[in-house]
């Protein structure tokens, strides 16, 4: 499948979007009319919207993965997740003792501890067999639960594929399970809230890859645009509605209309521009430092007095530096040590 660069830009405003929620949520800021935190909408629900789209694109390479054995589709997922992720929790390490040092607490009450920097690396913190709460890098949750997606596709896949079943079949009995945690609340292994969010969202992105190859682009964007006039007119009209089971809405109504909306506007992003600076990659480098430049500017600010927590100007400043941060970290870091792993390891 070719690059889809409209879809690269939405995971670039949504990494932005999730920044915004973060800062916050860490420093207190809060506005009278805008909040990314505490507001009239839940900004944290992107996070279901990046699982979408994560489902969708490898709803995609589904083909690719008939022909891997486990040990080749699961070696690809590491080497694209892990490097950086590692990095990022040795990164947020040594930042969240400067932050002890300079605030005389720990950083949004995460405990550095050998035990959770042992899971944090190998990314089994959260949603797993291990419950050891928010990882050392807070942005793991969902890399954790992301790599359990990836595993139960690819059984899926394996087993439909020898019992001639349509995979469509699999991933919908997942996207079911996944809010039925989520409603009653299971706390268990593998099967509570972190992996509801993630099970329910990925598997749904799964679906729509084939209802977009399925049904009618037009019809498909008639629908998107009609759902989220509707979904607009509510929220402004009647908030008591749109707030009622606003995160079941926003994952199965109003996200799978903002992904349609955006494939079909991908025709007006066919430019070299995005090509070069490839903000979908950004976006993850965004997602994975952004906790570690939170905590970091914590300490600036209580060190220099120089940066105003409250103050919305120095949040746009903070994710300005964020984005030429990550765009560093990606095109620099990123890419020369992927290409080195994938070296070694042929």
């Amino acid at each position: 499948m070719k690059r889809i660069r409209s879809l690269d830009i939405l995971k670039f405003i949504m990494a932005i979007l999730i920044v915004f929620h973060h800062y916050q949520q860490n420093t207190g800021l809060r506005g009278q009319t805008v909040n990314f935190y505490e507001g009239t909408i839940y900004w944290g629900s992107l996070v279901e919207l990046f699982f979408i789209i994560s489902g969708f694109l490898a709803a995609a390479g589904t083909e690719k993965i008939r022909g891997k054995d486990f040990k080749q589709f699961i070696t690809g997922k590491i080497l694209r997740i892990y490097p950086m992720a590692m990095l990022s929790v040795l990164a947020m390490s040594a930042a969240g003792f400067l932050y002890v040092v300079v605030w005389g607490k720990w950083y949004n009450g995460v405990r550095i501890t050998i035990w959770k920097l042992w899971n944090s690396l190998l990314m089994t913190v959260t949603g797993g067999a291990v419950n050891d709460g928010t990882g050392i890098n807070g942005a793991l949750w969902y890399l954790c639960v992301l790599m359990y997606c990836y595993v139960i596709m690819y059984f899926i896949i394996w087993f439909c594929s020898r019992k001639d079943i349509n995979c469509i079949y699999g991933f919908a009995i997942m996207s079911i399970m996944g809010l039925s945690l989520l409603q009653y609340e299971i706390k268990l292994p593998f099967l509570n809230e972190y992996t509801g969010r993630g099970y329910s969202s990925f598997f749904l992105g799964m679906i729509l890859f084939y209802i977009w190859n399925k049904v009618g682009h037009k019809a498909v964007l008639i629908y998107s645009l009609s759902v989220l006039a509707v979904c607009l007119a509510v929220y402004f009209g009647a908030y008591s509605l749109f707030a009622a089971n606003m995160r079941e809405m926003m994952t199965y109504i109003i996200f799978p209309a903002v992904l349609f909306l955006t494939l079909s506007a991908d025709r007006f992003f066919d430019n070299g521009l995005i090509d070069k600076t490839e903000p979908g990659g950004v976006a993850y480098e965004i997602y994975l430092w952004h906790d570690f430049g939170i905590c970091i500017w914590m300490v600036l600010s209580k060190k220099t007095g120089i940066i105003d927590l409250d103050n919305y100007g120095m949040m746009f400043a903070f994710a300005g530096i964020m984005v030429l941060f990550s765009a560093f970290m990606y095109h620099i870091a990123e890419k020369s040590i992927t290409l080195f792993l994938k070296r070694k390891l042929s």
